[in-house]
């Protein structure tokens, strides 16, 4: 995590982690609890660093700055979403927090889809795979139903990931963060989950 804030201090001139603090429009005491507890607001970063090369910016590979024909694309990244009265997503309406540029290659396990977006976790659910602030990569093109796969779903309270289980015959939707399960003629599957970035773990 220190080697990011050094990254942000090279790219943006900055020379202190007050300076870098202010520059994310966080306190400087934020700043020092998400280095202490070894997670930083990938939501924040994305907001205001959307024009780094994201790969330069978490481990030092590649140009410091957004490459013009890499064959990498920006995503655009939510900060919650919204869901019309059909349950199909509006993205009009949902709240866009920045963009991640990145590689949409094999390597990178991302699909080259044009309806590819990013999801910003606002909710520990407790669950293993996503937490407060990392980002889910959806593709919105992928709505087919298949047993064990993973998918951004929409109910009538909220938004989720929820994982599709079959269980004495039937669908279901194991909602992460909880042990309930939901019937699957209950959910709106808003895409499939192909990918995620944690939220910087040291």
């Amino acid at each position: 995590m220190d080697n990011i804030i050094q990254r942000l201090k090279e790219a943006y001139h900055l020379e202190t982690d007050a300076e870098v603090a202010d520059f994310l429009g966080i306190k400087p005491s934020t700043l020092s609890m998400q280095k202490n507890r070894g997670r930083f607001n990938l939501e924040r970063i994305i907001e205001k660093c959307s024009d780094l090369n994201k790969n330069w910016l978490l481990n030092g590979t590649g140009q410091m700055w957004e490459p013009e024909h890499s064959g990498g694309r920006k995503i655009p990244v939510f900060a919650s979403i919204s869901v019309a009265d059909g349950g199909e997503l509006d993205l009009q309406k949902s709240v866009k927090s920045g963009a991640i540029f990145t590689a949409v290659d094999s390597e990178a396990n991302l699909p080259a889809s044009d309806r590819l977006i990013g999801w910003a976790v606002s909710v520990d659910g407790g669950s293993q795979l996503l937490k407060e602030d990392d980002i889910a990569f959806v593709n919105l093109s992928q709505k087919d139903l298949r047993v064990g796969m993973s998918y951004l779903l929409a109910t009538k309270q909220d938004i989720c990931c929820g994982r599709i289980i079959k269980e004495n015959g039937s669908y279901v939707v194991g909602k992460y963060g909880s042990n309930n399960r939901i019937a699957y003629e209950n959910v709106q599957i808003l895409g499939a989950i192909v990918g995620m970035m944690r939220s910087f773990d040291t």
